[in-house]
């Protein structure tokens, strides 16, 4: 038996490392059986056996390269951390997923071994003395909730079992997104939403991709480095803070820069953007909605100008060049290249139509198609101004029908006449030229970029800092408020519901209650001038200070 013995362990040991199995025609070595007498080996023949058949290579798992798994895929790291837990290991204090694999290879030594938690029935403290379904947890009990009766085993009670359930799988929850959450920065998560989230066909969507893609640029300087569990209920409120004491710089057309602070309204627009990706993070990985709060800015008041900085800006388009103090120090003859800043301004002043609709409005009416943004005509002869026109998406922003008032509705026909006779002069090569009413000195479409930059090169020729459009749409509505426009008319006029009246405009509250007999003439630019408050250049002669 010795010899069977031996064949036995070298074949084993062949096939261990790999080497061919010797056949029955080989005889291994004779050696000394029993006393002396040697032992002749077995002669038989023995048939090698076939080899198997080729296998093609299997496919790894594009998850898994290591292996490839059959049937559904198993969730490995919520069944590790149910494991240890159950186990009674401390996996709470892990910070990656690598250290919970340690702790799975960990053999313990002798000891006591740790308890997981277990379903225990006790009585309760107080006067009542109830019998309780408990976890016994770290020598710690923690009340389920679940009342049982005097001698009634906790483990049998289908209510407690389903209790305790539910406690494990919540431990186990809250300890993997923890894990989960350590390995994400918000570096990736800015960068997951950008290419989660990227813009669509249509323009408006490619309007919201690009002003979060800005916000994200100035969210980055402060979260980038941060991890997603780092994120706290005043992450938003900190990131304001931060953001009003750091500098922006605002380049100017001779190459100079100013400097000024960030503006609170500002950086609480780009804390929404964060809670945005935040809450858009945690639904599609599973996580729970992280609970920011929102900062509180307190709101600005409207910026308007007065009537004589608006004929300032006019004069400017037309030729006029102003210092800081208001007064006139030359010409420059470039009318035809600002005359698209002047019909904006006035669309502006009387409408309160914003840049974009403005920029896009015709003098007749077109409908809509699908991912245009609103296309809207002013009808000069029946003095109306319509902000968009059949087909364009409904928002909440009011973009409806009213009259024409005061000098648009003059200045309207001439400059219809005037495209139309330009539109007459090019005959057969006029194609879409002249046809916006706000265009360029060759009667093409102005872009936003374009229409800005001259708008920019305006506010220098008459001597003011850059205004934004809208602050000239808060112009109009004060002027007009204070030539005691009534306040439905006012809603009518720039197509505003009265409560964002009500709300926006907290300096115009006596002259809507306060009302005056209104007479539309007063309307005209040059009778507004009356009744405008005086700039402090018409005051005192000099340059207002920084």
């Amino acid at each position: 038996m010795r010899g069977d013995d031996e064949e036995l362990a070298s074949t084993a040991a062949a096939r261990a490392a790999g080497l061919p199995r010797p056949s029955g025609r080989e005889r291994l070595p004779t050696k000394p059986a029993g006393r002396g007498r040697p032992r002749v080996m077995d002669t038989r023949q023995v048939e090698p056996r076939p080899a198997p058949p080729q296998q093609p290579p299997r496919q790894s798992h594009p998850a898994f390269p290591e292996f490839r798994m059959r049937g559904p895929e198993i969730e490995w790291l919520p069944a590790m951390v149910r494991q240890l837990l159950m186990d009674g290991l401390p996996i709470e204090q892990a910070r990656t997923t690598a250290q919970l694999a340690a702790v799975m290879a960990f053999e313990p030594g002798r000891g006591r071994p740790p308890k997981g938690p277990r379903l225990v029935g006790r009585k309760e403290r107080g006067k009542r003395g109830r019998r309780m379904a408990y976890v016994m947890y770290r020598r710690r009990p923690i009340s389920l909730g679940v009342q049982l009766g005097p001698k009634e085993v906790a483990h049998k009670n289908a209510g407690a079992k389903a209790a305790f359930v539910g406690w494990v799988e919540q431990q186990c929850r809250i300890i993997t997104q923890a894990l989960l959450a350590r390995d994400w920065t918000l570096k990736r998560v800015f960068d997951w939403f950008l290419k989660a989230y990227s813009a669509g066909p249509g323009d408006d969507s490619v309007k919201v991709f690009g002003r979060h893609r800005n916000h994200i640029d100035s969210l980055r300087e402060l979260f980038d480095d941060e991890l997603f569990i780092d994120i706290k209920a005043s992450s938003a409120e900190r990131y304001v803070i931060w953001r009003c004491q750091q500098d922006v710089k605002r380049q100017k057309d001779d190459g100079t820069s100013k400097k000024r602070k960030y503006m609170a309204s500002t950086a609480a627009r780009h804390a929404d953007t964060l809670m945005f990706i935040l809450d858009r993070f945690c639904e599609d990985h599973g996580f729970d909605t992280r609970k920011i709060r929102r900062p509180k800015v307190p709101k600005e008041e409207a910026i308007w100008l007065t009537w004589d900085q608006v004929w300032r800006l006019l004069r400017a388009c037309r030729g006029k060049k102003f210092d800081r103090a208001g007064k006139l120090i030359g010409f420059h003859g470039q009318r035809a290249r600002y005359e698209c800043v002047e019909r904006l301004l006035l669309l502006l002043l009387y409408g309160g139509t914003r840049d974009e609709n403005g920029r896009n409005m015709t003098w007749g009416m077109q409908a809509n198609k699908l991912g245009q943004k609103p296309r809207g005509h002013l009808d000069p002869d029946r003095g109306k101004l319509q902000r968009q026109g059949p087909g364009a998406r409904i928002s909440n922003k009011r973009r409806g029908t009213s009259p024409t008032y005061g000098s648009l509705a003059t200045m309207s026909f001439s400059w219809k006449k005037r495209d139309l006779e330009m539109r007459e002069a090019l005959g057969a090569e006029a194609g879409m030229r002249y046809v916006n009413m706000v265009h360029d000195e060759n009667g093409y479409a102005v872009s936003r970029g374009q229409l800005d930059r001259r708008l920019g090169e305006v506010c220098e020729l008459a001597g003011l800092d850059k205004i934004s459009t809208h602050s000239i749409k808060h112009t109009g509505v004060t002027l007009c408020s204070m030539a005691n426009m009534p306040l439905p008319m006012v809603e009518k006029a720039f197509s505003t519901t009265i409560v964002t009246l009500l709300l926006t405009y907290r300096h115009l509250h006596h002259e809507w209650f306060d009302p005056k007999p209104f007479d539309p003439k007063n309307l005209r630019f040059l009778h507004l001038r009356k009744f405008s408050p005086q700039s402090f250049e018409q005051v005192y002669g000099i340059a207002p200070p920084d």
